[in-house]
């Protein structure tokens, strides 16, 4: 099953802790104020060590096993949810939401529809048999996409017109590089798979120009569609060619004669 990219358009997607696509419940950021003077505060590292001295105070079983729990849940650093505390406010941070997968239970923190928390590594691997200037580009595009979804989208359509000065042999525009393929016989599916990486969100966009249109989905996308076109421009022509190469040097010669006739 492919991975569904996380946006906040959507109710299930692959959830960024433990990767099942789920469903995920969406909430609101409440906020209140600490009382006059008051700091977040957080428990003591040696917490545990110290219940054990005769400084700290007795706790009753219920009591110690809930201290020990929050204090075992802030040590990971991770955003969990205070059943304690409950807020009678209307006051709620705009441009900020958390996403709860129902199959972890873990949180998601989102800034201005961008994931905060956790830290995202998403990695795209390219063809192998993608040219080495083409594949600079696309790892480039790959080590962005974190951070910038527009970013990543707009190299990889600079890694599409490279591609096509590889296979052309000449330096042109990604329009003039797709229009010389297709008179080469280009495959109609690749040309659409060219032509949707070419003006996605916008007819008019050239290389290396962001799209404020484009996000996580729409550039994910790209990078798929980017290995598919170099796979069928380049990796199975290059297999075929291998295979009809084996065969016998007569089977060869015999083809050669059945076509010029």
């Amino acid at each position: 099953m492919k991975a569904v990219v996380p946006h906040h358009t959507l109710s299930s997607f692959s959830c960024p802790h433990c990767n099942a696509i789920a469903h995920q419940s969406w909430f609101k950021v409440a906020i209140d104020t600490y009382s006059k003077d008051l700091t977040p505060t957080r428990y003591r590292d040696d917490l545990e060590e110290w219940l054990i001295t005769e400084e700290a105070p007795d706790f009753e079983a219920d009591e110690l096993k809930e201290l020990l729990e929050t204090f075992s849940k802030q040590q990971t650093g991770k955003v969990y949810e205070d059943a304690k505390l409950r807020y009678g406010t209307n006051r709620k941070l705009g441009n900020l939401h958390v996403s709860k997968c129902y199959s972890c239970n873990e949180f998601v923190i989102w800034q201005a529809f961008k994931i905060l928390w956790p830290e995202q590594t998403s990695n795209f691997e390219p063809k192998e048999d993608m040219p080495d200037e083409v594949k600079v580009i696309y790892e480039e595009a790959s080590s962005l996409f974190d951070k910038s979804p527009r970013a990543s989208a707009a190299l990889l359509r600079l890694a599409i017109e490279c591609l096509c000065n590889s296979l052309n042999g000449k330096k042109q525009t990604i329009n003039e590089g797709i229009g010389a393929l297709v008179k080469k016989g280009l495959n109609e599916r690749i040309q659409k798979a060219l032509d949707i990486v070419r003006v996605t969100g916008n007819d008019a966009v050239h290389p290396g120009q962001i799209n404020i249109n484009d996000d996580p989905i729409v550039a994910a996308k790209l990078f798929q569609l980017v290995n598919v076109i170099v796979e069928n421009l380049i990796s199975l022509p290059a297999e075929i060619d291998t295979i009809y190469d084996s065969l016998p040097e007569t089977k060869r010669e015999a083809v050669k004669k059945r076509d010029s006739t």
